[in-house]
C-alpha cells in the first residue's frame, strides 16, 4: 500500500494547529485562510492595476 502524501492543509492541521491551542489560543481567536491586505496598488505610466493580495495559513488575533 502507497502512503498517500500531505496536503499543506493536513500539514496545518497536524503541526500548527496543536501548537497555537498549546499557547493557549482557541478557536474564537483564531481564522484560517484569511486574506489580510487588499493588494498593492502599481502604477505603470496610464495604467494602474492591484497585485496579489497576501493570504496567512492561521491569523490569531
Amino acid at each position: 500500500m502507497r502512503a498517500v502524501p500531505m496536503t499543506e492543509a493536513d500539514t496545518c492541521r497536524t503541526y500548527v494547529l496543536p501548537k497555537l491551542y498549546a499557547a493557549g489560543w482557541t478557536d474564537d481567536q483564531i481564522r484560517e485562510q484569511r486574506t489580510f491586505t487588499d493588494g498593492c496598488i502599481v502604477a505603470a505610466g496610464k495604467k494602474v492595476r492591484r497585485r496579489k493580495q497576501k493570504r496567512a495559513d492561521y491569523l490569531p488575533y
